[in-house]
C-alpha cells in the first residue's frame, strides 16, 4: 500500500512517528479508488517508489481533496465500485468514514507540511 509522509530537509519532522502520524491507504480498493484524486503532481504517484510533492503541488492537492470532500461526506455508509476491464470484474467496498478520514488526515497533514516548508513523501511497496 502507498503511504505518505512529511520530510523536512530529508527527514522526519521532531516528533514525528511515520506508523502512527504518516498516512496510507487501508486496503487496495481503497488506493485503486482514491489515488486518482491525490495523482495532482507533475508526474504520478509511483505504486512502487517514491513521490515528492512541493508546496505547490500540496496546495493542489489539498484544493483537490477540499472540493472531494462533501461528495464523499455524502455518500451512505458503504458502496461499491466494479471494475471491469480485459474481460475480468472487480469489485470493491469503500466506507465512507475511512476515505474522509484519509482525505481529512491528507489535508491537516498538508498544513503541517507547509509551515515547516517541508514536503510529503508518497512511498510505494
Amino acid at each position: 500500500m502507498i503511504d505518505w509522509q512529511i520530510i523536512v530537509e530529508g527527514k522526519f519532522p521532531s516528533g514525528w512517528d511515520e506508523h502512527k502520524d504518516g498516512c496510507w491507504f487501508p486496503d487496495f480498493g481503497t488506493q485503486k479508488y482514491l489515488l486518482p484524486y491525490f495523482d495532482v503532481g507533475e508526474q504520478p504517484i509511483d505504486e512502487y517508489g517514491a513521490t515528492r510533492f512541493d508546496v505547490d503541488t500540496m496546495k493542489r492537492l489539498r484544493t483537490h481533496l477540499k472540493w472531494q470532500r462533501d461528495y464523499f461526506e455524502a455518500k451512505g455508509d458503504t458502496w461499491v465500485i466494479t471494475e471491469t476491464g480485459d474481460g475480468q470484474c472487480e469489485s470493491y467496498t469503500l466506507q465512507r468514514d475511512v476515505v474522509v478520514g484519509v482525505i481529512d488526515r491528507t489535508i491537516s497533514m498538508v498544513g503541517i507540511a507547509i509551515h515547516l516548508n517541508g514536503q510529503l513523501v508518497f512511498r510505494g511497496d
